[in-house]
């Protein structure tokens, strides 16, 4: 911060130029606070009457009121010529070139540096409408944040306990739909070395923690997979979270844990299985009226014959021991996945 080297003074003459180095001073910090203006009409000076020289008194008149920046003396209410004068606004005084009468009102009628500031006072405004815009946005950010947690509630976000709690599994069914509306369907034969997926839609926040499959005593031994993935464009997309890789149960329901539970908010998602081997599942009939129907595309994209149930991949291998982050695209090409087209479904249930 720069600073005027003033130092304290020695027992020395008082010279004028100590005075004019104060008062340049005052007037840098006059301009830096933009001082503010007031007038007075009237003012009386006081004559100073304290010399002992008699001749000396009724000549020099102070007033109240200093730091004039314009001003108009008079004597008994006229204007008083310049010429009989020598005025120091700037200390609020009159010394006049001869003696005036004792009874001799002198007035000024001035324009004078105020004790306030242009600068502080825009910023106090300032501060006072920033105070307000504050309170006023305080207010609003109160009225969304109960806005969102009402909404949170009633989408079940932000408490274990409002994760769908009158519900335990979720499977291939439209919305207000259960398993109880569909025809069972058993020893379904799945293809070896590749993954089905089919779609299921989440009405209300949703925390998987397994997932289940019902392997027929039918079925060969195999390895499998299950998992789930997020919906894009009719097609699964992103891996959300599997089970490892475990060796099935024949005859008997498998549940598997996921490695991480998922919480899915409300929407369309993929469960998904990958088998090593040609198993056999039990599942149930297609219904259009009560599974999730996907558009009918292109016949040159599907993989069977029936109703498109779901999307099954391009063989992968007997060897799979994790699912792909990214399910693989659905295409024309050999190794796309592929709509499934079925008349029956081996289902996949996803649990709490």
């Amino acid at each position: 911060m720069a600073q005027t080297p003033y130092t304290d003074l020695t027992s020395q003459d008082i010279l004028s130029a100590h005075i004019s180095g104060l008062a340049h001073s005052i007037n840098k910090i006059e301009q830096v606070l933009n001082m503010k203006t007031a007038t007075v009409t009237g003012h009386t000076l006081t004559p100073v009457t304290d010399q002992q020289d008699i001749a000396l008194r009724y000549r020099i008149y102070e007033g109240g009121i200093r730091n004039w920046t314009s001003y108009t003396v008079k004597r008994n209410g006229i204007v008083v010529n310049p010429s009989e004068y020598i005025a120091q606004p700037a200390f609020g005084v009159i010394v006049f070139n001869t003696q005036q009468s004792p009874s001799d009102v002198i007035t000024v009628d001035a324009t004078y540096i105020d004790a306030g500031s242009n600068v502080i006072e825009a910023m106090q405004n300032d501060i006072t409408a920033a105070e307000g815009d504050i309170s006023t946005l305080s207010t609003n950010l109160s009225t969304i944040q109960t806005s969102l947690t009402a909404v949170q509630a009633a989408a079940g976000f932000g408490h274990t306990s409002q994760l769908n709690p009158n519900k335990t599994m979720w499977l291939n069914v439209r919305p207000g739909k259960t398993v109880s509306d569909l025809i069972a369907s058993d020893n379904i034969l799945m293809s070896a070395g590749t993954i089905d997926a089919y779609p299921i839609f989440i009405e209300q926040r949703t925390k998987i923690t397994k997932m289940r499959v019902d392997v027929n005593a039918a079925s060969p031994a195999a390895t499998m997979i299950l998992g789930i993935y997020t919906n894009v464009n009719a097609t699964p997309d992103q891996l959300l979270g599997q089970t490892a890789a475990f060796s099935i149960t024949v005859g008997a329901q498998n549940v598997q844990n996921l490695q991480t539970p998922v919480v899915l908010e409300p929407g369309m998602y993929w469960i998904a299985r990958y088998q090593s081997a040609g198993v056999r599942l039990d599942g149930h009939k297609w219904n259009n009226a009560i599974h999730i129907t996907i558009a009918q595309p292109s016949a040159s994209l599907m993989n069977g014959s029936g109703d498109v149930v779901g999307v099954r991949t391009a063989n992968l291998g007997t060897n799979l021991t994790q699912l792909p982050a990214t399910f693989p695209p659905v295409g024309t090409g050999a190794s796309d996945s592929k709509y499934l087209a079925r008349i029956d479904l081996g289902t996949m249930y996803a649990l709490i």
